[in-house]
């Protein structure tokens, strides 16, 4: 009958531990699948998105943005990516980037995003997200940037005039454009 017994307890110990080893596994598979979900949610989220263009969001994107809008403001000397990055940087308050959202024109379908300088905290751009055609693993879908407004004041960035004065036979350049008088 001890041996019995014995046995018994001995099979008891054996089935609970596999039981706890089997549940303990499948707690770890569940919370792995979890976080992956998380991460992917966390991922597609329109704020996501935002930060994503945000980080990005530097001297080459306000190069694109301002020169479609100012191109013809910009002498025949200099380049918009040197006006950039000469006057109008310094003149918004350095290039890093906060975003925050409009809440006048967000919706759920359609998010709206303003992107504004840290340090001088100049609103430099709207951004308008739509969502990816491409899906997680999950199916939740992404958003990415469908176009992006300047709505920097420009009106205010300090312009430099310039005199020069040189003999009459002397050859004189800006940025290695000759000047014609």
């Amino acid at each position: 009958m001890k041996e019995n017994n014995a046995k018994s307890k001995k099979r008891f110990w054996t089935i609970l531990g596999a039981y706890v080893a089997v549940v303990l596994i499948a707690g770890a598979i569940g919370l792995r699948f979890f976080y992956d979900y998380t991460a992917d949610y966390e991922y597609t989220r329109p704020d996501s998105a935002a930060e994503r263009i945000c980080e990005s969001f530097g001297d080459d994107t306000l190069t694109e943005l301002i020169g479609k809008e100012f191109s013809d403001k910009v002498s025949e000397y200099e380049s918009i990516d040197s006006a950039v990055k000469r006057v109008i940087i310094p003149a918004i308050g350095g290039s890093s980037f906060n975003y925050n959202k409009l809440a006048t024109e967000y919706t759920a379908s359609a998010p709206v995003y303003m992107i504004s300088s840290s340090d001088g905290g100049r609103e430099i751009a709207k951004i308008y997200l739509e969502q990816s055609e491409d899906s997680t693993r999950f199916g939740l879908h992404a958003w990415k940037l469908k176009s992006a407004e300047l709505v920097l004041d420009l009106s205010n960035v300090k312009t430099f005039t310039f005199t020069v004065s040189a003999p009459e036979n002397a050859s004189v350049s800006v940025n290695g454009k000759p000047l014609s008088s």
